[in-house]
């Protein structure tokens, strides 16, 4: 992360599809690269990292998709980063542990690791470890600015790219903001190590030098407070013996940085400052360090930058530059972060611009403490080296205010005078921000300031040391007590410094000892000279001296006066100023106001904020000072309430009297606290009167804090009294938990502070009117003010909710269950509890009043606070919440014992004067009754658990939850049971079942409240799906509640009625018309979706688990006859539209197809001024997912627009604002119309894919489960119904393509199930009972070319549409009942085989053509399906063609290969049409040479196909398809001469891909890829050319001269690559291999007749070099009669064949047979090669077998050094030996089936699973023993037909080759075959060149050979006589007719060779032998 330097190769995947992942070479898909470039590029990060963390996500999460791939890659991606950089903060904290006392072995490791490695081990030039980091928490400024850019433009979920023109990834708004936290978290703890380095003393100068730098630009930015304490760390003091110092001293000496940071920090810096504040910051410090490094270096003293005066100068350019003011703004700005304020005075003087505030974030607490740290050695290090300075000047400012003074006085003689420069008051601020910066640090920090030691249980940092023995803080105190003289000014910073020294216990004690000894001697003995003025006003004689006379003044100066000095203040609000001193108001009672200026009530707040320091820290100093009898401190603090103080001094008084009030003080304390109930009663702080009105009804005036609350705090929206009197009033009340724990285990402090007389006579006892003051008025009336200051808001609801629950804490209600004996005894021990407020409270909490409402929101409120930021960025928000909890918490703990105890109670005793009315119990109701009222309550409640940052919200949470499920109201029935029966009420149960007939005559939930429902379906459906309540919940609900059959069974088709404004109409299909809301309508289509994900979902977990009475229990209601459900569930209308299926499956699709129009009508308006608003701004998602127009975000964007206007001018006239208020109108009503479209348009596509859902885990998991006379039924219907809505133009895009995906899946499911149909339907015996019915069949197809032609749908739509119809022509052409599917292979590879081998003629007579010619010819005629299915195409099949070709020309790959594989099965449709209509409309546009050229323009893509790692396989399916398709087209004869004009072979030739055959290495045939091989690839692309122009030659014939020379151009062109693949002869080659060669043997075989027979003998290029390897290749195969020595499967397909056993075949397996059928035809195929090549049926033979008449084995032939080249007689004559084994073993098979069959009725029928796997064992089970025999039977049909297809084949091989081994015998055993030695004169160019060119083979076979006639006819005869027998031998006479062909042939070819080798002369010689 933070090596930037990365070259580039290392960042990019390699274009070759692979990269290197975890250290090893890994292949990638376009796919994965695609994801990793979008990632790379959003992440800004290297590719191949990115590729990484994709790679391991999808290795962790192998079923992952896409777009969760992508988000948690994004997630663990900034999870590493996370990661790193706390390791790097770990490693920096290491080293900072390894300075404390004894640091572990392991601390001093890593210390050692990091100080040695990474901190000064990284040095390569200037790029150093802390430069790293400088570095990448800069540049993540640009990179969270990106971030945080895309998260506001982002929507609301990841988009992943379609593939689509336009489409593109995008990231949701949540994962990105999730990315831009990261993204923060990373820069503040970079941050924050990086400021942990310069605490180490190890920053260089060129680091410091970047942070100056840096500051200097960004004084406000988020890190500035980070690198401020970088920097001030970094120039830091350390001791100067240690290491760190003199890494320090380098540092500030380095010429360099001394030259820079005089330059930037002189009065003319280099780089302009932006906060000059800073900018003095940073100057005093370097300053202070200079120095330090001074004093301990005197060499230094004369350097310059060092000299004294320099040093002088910087320092007071550093104070004048308002270095304390930034510094003390700075910690006021932390200290507001925790939503709490200073009484520093002078301090609040300042303020923070708007810069500030809204950049320069705080940061957390953690690292507070260390600026503050930062900000202390400041301090300490100044008052350390520059008091001296600062007493000079102190000195010279006062000069200057002086000679101001004295310039006004001049000015008034003589006004011509300037005043000259304002003075300037640093020392104040020093003062001040010192009190302040304590404060805020923890407490005792400030001991060594009073001379005392620090504390032992901290470490000792340098400074401290130094101070130990220097003294330098008391002096400076001492001084500042000194100092102030008379200046009010001085002496409220002294007494801020002094509040804030004051923190802590004994710093409060030591300050209270300063004040009163009243000599100013901080420490006491002091030699100093003392100012005794100042020692006076130091002291709290002085203080309270000071307060008694402002009271006594009030109490004695006339009322006239007052109102003068009223008249005389300044209206404005601030430090000179107070809300209190300028508003009267008629209502208000007179108070007596103040004779003393604003400075005095500021310098009285600062005085008493010392005083509430000090009482606050010790309880001993409270204790003395409230019973001083001098000073009377409680008495004078509250008489100065009422009187006509600031506002913000009466704030500060409050304030003080919390502090005396606070618990902890034992009886004294308790004391104090009734004292100040009983004197603010006396004063009348608020109107503590009952009488609601004076005389003749006229309203009592409001007094004190509530009339000031009221008319002046209201109105200038500022609280600075009523804040602090609310902490007073919660403060004054005590709670047990807020004493200390050995007070409450020894129950010696009491927590009653309230006198039991308060108030008395003249109202009842108690506090009830402060109670009332602050529920009534401040709490209710929250919402109804304004706050200039947010924060205002949420702390006077914290102080409330504070008082409420200190209220209810306090109220000890256990005591009268605890103790009941002494209650009984003495009733009046109830006076206590009934004059605590706790007892008002609980009566209204448990009554319906404004508060209990109030509670109840804040409880969902608080939710919606705690998702955003809000929470987090207002901590009164937080505290608020936590407060909501703990009240309901113990209202829930308390109300039993209130209701069931106390109330009784009270009507037993005389209470009415203490309480009055007594109400009785059935006046209150419980509180958890009231959450369980409302539905949001309890949810919200729980919600609270998910929030792990807040963890008492959780605690209280979970505690709430367990009350509410112990409580009295839930103990027997949870709220899921009230849920439970609020949904099944008036619901019943299926006949058959237990009902509750209570509830047959209510109406359910969904029919009265489906908004309601819909919530409570929610919660039923969340608790079905969670991985924790899944199981029991849906076992409970299927069990015990039968809720999902229910249900399913109940919820109608039709949305329930409602009359509500404003209403919309909807119309069904069955003409029904529905009045109904658009929030009803939505919720029921909602609540019906969830019930069908439900059914789905106990479907899913009932198939699983093997339940299948459930299972066909819910298949019933959705498949089964409605009349076999109970009629009282069809009380409710269902959707019934006329002629169609009653299934509620369909009913359900049905109703979803609907018209509906809105009551809600608008007329059109011409927008003149919101024309260009931009309403799509303010779309948002509601709860339900749906995105709409926001209200609030709308009418925000319209009074923007219209305050814009306004401010512009433009309305300037009544009439413009009548037309903006039109507008506005028609805007807001366009988008409720609008809103109610979305809403509607987004529940029907929900349900629609609910329903979608259910149905496909139907048809895939519980299909079966269905009864097999209505599966079938069931799928026409759905086809009949799914295409017209597919039509409806109201259907969206997503809807239709989610349609078209369920029709192809239930065609395909009605192919799929056609084999177990014909069973079920014929099992009668009748087999026209499983015909298709043709005119639903007709039906279905005219729907679907409808949706294809007439509807502009997407392509996905047609896509799904063209499979749909690819499945249909599949189900036509699907075997019927007496032709399924057998052993044999593919019908078009069965055929396309033998046709390719019968091309050569001539050597049968005619008849036995013939015969062959029509069993492998296409079928003539054409079935009635297939008919009426191309009738109904014929109308629009040119418009068809066009689409689908369009689709195949332009569309994605993906749509390209489907729309192929639909033109091939058009074609397959309409082969057997003469004009063929298909062809014709390709031709007529030019379409097909279109498709024929686009082979050579896909060369290219073809080729990339074949790496190792291809980028996709999208080429390679739609060539394939492409082929399938002109293969079909070929098989006709005018498809086969189109294609010929189209020139396919010739393009074919040119392409490059078939001589692109991979090499045979590991890389080319990794299996484990999930990919197939690069030899598969290049065999899928290889034999769909070969099998075309097979084909094109077998439509044809080899007498076609165009297809045959084109054949023989192809073979020539690409003889090399051929070549190899004839004379492979591996061990191990796939099936598809031996196909290959197959082809290729044939096609040879084809052209041969053309090629000159030079040609045939070259064999090093050409034909000849193929005509060689055939010979070879016969010659290795012929006489072992196989090619290779094992046939392995490839494809899964193959591997799922080789396990499965082939029935009738003993061991072997289904490949087994393939690949011996495989064999069979290209043993075939090489006899005929053999045969044409050697002319056998001419005259003339062209010799190609050698005479050798032994045969090598390929055992032999590998063992030995001789590879054979040429087959032989001895290869033949064992080729025709095994031919009559097998062809014997064949025809004894067909008889013994014969056989069987013969005897059906016998057959047993135990085995029949076994026998016949293809049917599903539940169908097998049905039927009785007749059909399964008859089943039985039909297997047994299906072998013998393939060994009769068998037997075929061995005797056409048989023949062939006794014609070949005939020619041969004959012309080897004739005497003149043996020629003479050859002349000089002859050579073979003469033969070569002869009129007869076989003359050049027979010459070239004599000379490998010339064996004698004799020999050859006695070796020959010895070998083929017992074959000849055997053949002879075979029963071919009882076969059919060809097989009698074959017999007569086979005798006569027997005879004709036994005459030639002599067998038939001498029959008794021949007997001998």
């Amino acid at each position: 992360m933070l090596d930037r330097g990365m070259p580039p190769s290392k960042k990019r995947l390699s274009p070759q599809g692979k990269t290197i992942i975890n250290g090893k070479h890994v292949a990638v898909n376009t796919d994965f690269a695609r994801q990793s470039i979008f990632l790379s590029q959003q992440l800004d990060c290297s590719e191949r990292y990115v590729a990484e963390v994709l790679y391991n996500v999808m290795l962790e999460n192998p079923n992952i998709d896409t777009l969760h791939c992508l988000e948690v890659s994004v997630a663990h991606f900034h999870q590493r980063r996370r990661d790193l950089v706390d390791c790097i903060d770990l490693l920096v904290q290491a080293v900072l542990a390894a300075a404390a006392p004894k640091p572990t072995a392991t601390i001093l490791n890593l210390s050692e690791f990091v100080t040695n490695q990474l901190i000064y081990g990284i040095k390569q030039g200037d790029d150093l470890w802390g430069i790293r980091i400088f570095r990448e928490i800069d540049g993540l400024d640009a990179v969270l600015l990106k971030a945080d850019n895309a998260r506001k433009n982002a929507g609301s979920s990841t988009i992943i790219a379609t593939g689509q023109p336009g489409s593109v990834t995008v990231l949701g708004s949540d994962l990105l903001d999730s990315r831009y936290e990261s993204l923060k978290y990373e820069r503040r703890i970079l941050a924050t190590a990086f400021a942990g380095m310069a605490r180490l003393g190890v920053l260089s100068p060129n680091e410091v030098k970047l942070t100056v730098d840096w500051l200097a630009r960004n004084p406000n930015h988020p890190m500035s407070f980070y690198m401020l304490t970088t920097s001030l760390n970094a120039l830091d003091s350390a001791d100067p013996k240690s290491l760190e110092w003199t890494r320090r001293k380098t540092t500030v000496t380095n010429n360099v940085l001394t030259d820079y940071m005089s330059k930037a920090l002189g009065p003319a810096p280099s780089q302009a400052w932006r906060d000059l504040g800073l900018k003095s910051v940073i100057l005093l410090k370097w300053t202070l360090c200079q120095t330090e490094a001074r004093h301990r270096d005197h060499t230094l003293e004369n350097r310059s930058g060092f000299r004294t005066e320099e040093l002088e100068a910087q320092v007071k350019g550093a104070v004048e530059g308002d270095a304390f003011g930034y510094l003390a703004l700075a910690v006021l700005q932390i200290q507001g972060k925790h939503g709490t304020t200073s009484f520093s005075s002078l301090a609040n003087t300042l303020s923070l611009s708007a810069e500030q505030q809204d950049h320069r974030t705080v940061p957390p607490d953690e690292f507070n403490v260390s600026i503050l740290y930062a900000f202390e050695s400041l301090v300490r290090l100044l008052i350390t080296h520059a008091s001296s300075e600062i007493r000079k000047i102190k000195a010279k400012q006062e000069d200057l205010a002086s000679a101001r003074t004295d310039r006004r006085f001049a000015a008034s003689v003589v006004p011509s005078q300037p005043d000259g420069p304002v003075p300037r008051n640093d020392i104040a601020v020093l003062f001040s921000f010192v009190g302040l910066l304590y404060s805020v640090l923890p407490p005792e920090r400030a001991l060594q300031f009073w001379g005392s030691g620090r504390q032992t249980d901290t470490q000792q940092s340098y400074l401290e040391y130094v101070e130990s023995t220097a003294g330098r803080l008391p002096s400076f105190l001492q001084w500042a007590v000194w100092s102030p003289g008379n200046d009010l000014t001085m002496l409220t910073a002294l007494y801020d410094m002094l509040g804030g020294l004051a923190k802590g216990q004994q710093c409060s004690e030591l300050a209270y000892n300063f004040m009163a000894r009243g000599t100013g001697e901080v420490i006491p003995g002091s030699t100093l000279q003392s100012s005794s003025s100042t020692a006076t006003s130091v002291s709290w004689a002085g203080i309270f001296d000071r307060l008694d006379s402002w009271v006594n003044a009030a109490n004695t100066k006339p009322q006239q006066q007052h109102h003068q000095h009223h008249q005389q203040q300044h209206h404005h609000l601030g430090l000179g100023s107070t809300l209190g001193h300028h508003l009267s108001h008629p209502r208000l009672i007179p108070q007596q106001q103040m004779p003393f200026s604003p400075k005095e009530g500021v310098f009285a707040q600062s005085f008493l904020y010392l005083l509430s320091t000090v009482v606050t820290h010790s309880v001993a100093v409270r204790i003395a000072i409230a019973g001083h009898a001098q000073f009377c401190a409680i008495p004078t603090l509250v008489s100065l309430i009422s009187l006509g103080i600031p506002l913000e001094l009466k704030g500060a008084v409050f304030e003080t009297l919390s502090a005396f009030s606070k618990p902890g003080a034992g009886i004294n304390g308790i004391d104090i606290c009734k004292a100040l109930w009983t004197l603010m009663e006396k004063h009348e702080v608020i109107n503590v009167r009952v009488t609601q009105a004076g005389p003749f009804g006229a309203p009592l005036p409001v007094k004190g804090v509530e009339a000031e609350l009221m008319e002046i705090e209201a109105v200038h929206r500022q609280y600075p009294s009523t804040i602090p009197f609310l902490t007073l009033l919660a403060t004054l009340i005590h709670t047990p938990k807020r004493i200390p724990l050995k007070d409450r285990v020894t129950d010696s402090q009491p927590i009653n502070t309230i006198p039991e007389t308060l108030g008395q006579p003249y109202r009842l006892p108690g506090i009830g009117p402060f109670t009332a003051f602050v529920i009534d008025n401040v709490f209710e009336n929250i919402p109804n003010r304004e706050y200039s200051r947010p924060s205002d808001r949420w702390q006077i609801n914290d102080l409330c909710l504070c008082f409420i629950e200190r209220a209810l804490a306090s109220f000890d209600l256990e005591s009268l269950v605890n103790n009941p004996q002494s209650l009984s005894a003495n009733p009046e021990t109830l006076v206590p509890l009934l004059i605590h407020p706790g007892y008002d409270v609980m009566k209204r909490l448990l009554t319906r009043t404004p508060l209990q409402a109030r509670i109840l929101s804040y409880i969902v409120e608080g939710v919606k606070g705690c998702e955003g930021d809000f929470a987090a960025d207002e901590p009164f928000f937080r505290s608020t919440i936590t407060r909501v909890l703990r009240i309901v918490h113990r209202i829930l703990e308390s109300q039993d014992v209130f209701l069931d105890v106390l109330v009784p109670l009270l009507t037993e005793i005389n209470s009415a004067p203490i309480i009055g009315p007594v109400n009785p119990r059935s006046y209150y109701s419980r509180f958890d009754q009231e959450l369980s009222y409302g539905s949001q309550y309890i949810p919200a409640l729980a919600a609270y658990i998910t929030f792990p940052n807040y963890s008492e919200l959780a605690l209280y949470s979970i505690k709430i939850l367990s009350s509410l499920s112990t409580s009295l109201s839930s103990t027997n029935r949870t709220s899921i049971h009230i849920l439970l029966e609020l949904l099944n009420g008036g619901v019943p149960r299926l006949k058959g079942k237990d009902k509750e007939r209570e509830q047959e005559y209510m109406t359910p939930l969904f029919i009265t409240s489906p908004e309601l429902a819909e919530k409570c379906y929610r919660v039923v459906y969340q608790l079905c799906t969670h991985s924790r309540t899944s199981d029991f919940t849906t076992r409970y609900l299927r069990t015990r509640e039968d809720f999902f059959v229910r249900q399913l069974a109940n919820i109608p088709s039709q949305v329930p009625q409602t009359t509500r404004q404003p209403y919309i109409q909807v119309q069904y299909n069955d003409g029904a018309r529905v009045v109904t809301t658009v929030s009803s309508f939505g919720a029921f289509l909602r609540l019906r979706s969830c019930i069908f994900d439900l059914a789905a979902l106990d479907l899913h977990i009932l198939t699983n688990k093997g339940h299948l009475k459930g299972v066909s229990e819910l298949l019933d209601i959705l498949f089964g006859n409605p009349s076999d459900l109970d009629p009282v569930n069809e009380r409710y209308h269902q959707f019934r539209e006329i002629g169609q299926s009653h299934l509620r499956i369909i009913e359900f699709l049905q109703s979803l197809m609907f018209d509906w129009s809105d009551s809600l009508q608008i007329e059109p308006l011409d927008l003149q001024f919101l024309g260009q608003l931009n309403i799509h701004s303010c779309v948002r998602a509601n709860l339900a997912g749906c995105e709409i127009i926001d209200r609030t975000a709308l009418l925000s964007l319209l009074t923007t627009a219209k305050r814009a206007l306004h401010a512009q001018g433009i309305i300037v006239t009544i009439a413009h604002a009548e037309q903006l208020q039109r507008e506005a109108a028609y805007i807001l009503e366009s988008c409720v119309v609008e809103n109610h479209r979305r809403e509607i348009s987004h529940s029907v596509i929900k349900s629609y894919e609910a329903w979608r859902r259910l149905l496909d885990l139907t048809l895939t998991k519980c299909f079966d489960r269905l009864p097999h006379d209505r599966r079938e039924n069931m799928l026409f219907d759905l086809l009949h119904v799914l295409p017209s809505a597919i039509r409806s133009p109201e259907i969206e895009e997503p809807t239709a393509v989610l349609l078209s995906e369920t029709v192809l899946s239930s065609i395909t499911k009605l192919r799929d199930d056609r084999r177990q149909q014909l069973i079920a339907q014929s099992a009668g015996g009748n087999p026209e009972s499983g015909s298709l019915p043709a005119e639903r069949l007709f039906a279905i197809l005219r729907n679907i070319l409808e949706c294809i032609t007439e509807n502009n749908r997407v392509e996905l739509v047609r896509g799904n549409l063209y499979a749909a119809l690819i499945n249909y022509v599949h189900l036509l052409s699907s075997p019927s009942h007496d032709e399924r599917l057998s052993l044999s292979m593919g019908r078009a590879k069965h055929s396309l085989s033998l046709t390719s081998s019968k091309t050569q003629e001539n050597y049968f007579d005619g008849s036995q053509s013939n015969i062959s010619l029509n069993r492998i010819s296409i079928t003539q005629s054409v079935s009635a399906l297939q008919a009426g299915s191309l009738e109904a195409l014929k109308g629009g099949m040119e418009r068809l063609i066009a689409i689908i070709t369009r689709d195949a020309i332009d569309g994605t790959e993906v749509w390209k290969t489907v729309a192929f594989m639909l033109l091939d099965a058009i074609v397959e449709l309409a082969g057997a049409e003469k004009l063929h209509m298909v062809t014709a409309v390709l031709i007529k546009h030019g379409i097909l040479v279109n498709f024929v050229q686009g082979l050579k323009e896909s060369d290219s893509r073809l080729l990339s196909v074949l790496k190792p790692d291809p980028d996709d396989l999208n080429p390679l399916y739609v060539y394939e398809a492409k082929m399938s398709f002109f293969i079909r087209m070929a098989q006709t004869r005018g498809g086969a001469e189109r294609l010929l004009e189209a020139q396919v072979v010739p393009v074919l030739t040119r392409c490059d891909f078939l001589d692109a055959r991979p090499e045979a290495d590991q890389s080319f045939m990794d299996r484990d890829s999930f990919l197939p091989s690069a030899i598969q690839r290049y065999h899928q692309l290889l034999m769909p050319a070969l099998q075309l122009i097979d084909a094109l030659l077998a439509t044809l014939g080899n007498r076609h001269g165009t297809i045959v020379n084109q054949a023989l151009d192809m073979l020539n062109s690409h003889s090399a690559t051929f070549t190899i693949l004839l004379k492979n002869d591996a061990d191990f080659v796939p099936l598809a291999f031996l196909e290959e060669i197959h082809l290729l043997v044939t096609l040879a075989s084809n052209v041969l007749q053309i090629v000159p027979k030079s040609e045939v003998l070259s064999s090093n290029s050409g034909f000849g070099a193929i005509h060689a390897a055939i010979l070879t290749l016969a010659a290795r195969s012929l006489g072992s009669g196989k090619c290779f020595a094992h046939i392995i499967p490839q494809t899964d397909v193959e591997a799922q064949s080789a396990k499965e056993r082939a029935f009738g075949c003993g061991a072997l397996t289904k490949f087994d047979v393939t690949v011996r059928q495989r064999e069979r035809f290209l043993r075939k195929s090489i006899i005929v090669y053999i045969g044409a090549a050697s002319n056998f049926t001419e005259p003339e033979i062209s010799l190609i077998l050698s005479p050798i008449t032994t045969a090598q084995t390929r055992r032999e032939e590998v063992h030995s050094q001789f590879l054979a080249t040429i087959p032989t007689v001895g290869d033949a004559l064992s080729s025709l030996s095994a031919l009559s084994t097998e062809l014997a073993q064949t025809l004894k098979q067909i008889a013994d089936l014969g056989a069987e069959l013969a005897a059906h009725d016998h057959i047993a029928v135990e085995n029949v699973t076994d026998i016949v796997m293809d049917i599903d064992r539940s169908l097998l089970q049905n039927l009785d023993v007749a059909q399964k025999r008859q089943l039985i039977c039909e297997e047994l049909e299906n072998v013998q037909r393939a060994a009769i297809r068998e037997a075929r084949i061995l005797l056409d091989t048989t023949e062939m080759l006794l014609l070949l081994l005939w020619r041969h015998i004959q012309h080897y055993a004739s005497p003149a075959s043996a020629l003479p030695a050859p002349s000089a004169s002859l050579s073979l160019s003469t033969l070569f060149n002869s009129s007869k060119p076989q003359d050049a083979m027979n010459a070239t076979m004599r000379f490998l050979a010339s064996p004698d006639p004799a020999m050859f006819k006695d070796d020959v005869g010895q070998r083929l006589g017992p074959v000849l027998v055997k053949l002879e031998g075979l029963d071919l006479k009882n076969g059919v007719e060809v097989q009698k062909q074959s017999h007569a042939y086979i005798e006569i070819m027997a005879r004709r060779i036994r005459d030639t080798l002599g067998l038939l002369l001498d029959p008794s010689s021949q007997q001998e032998k």
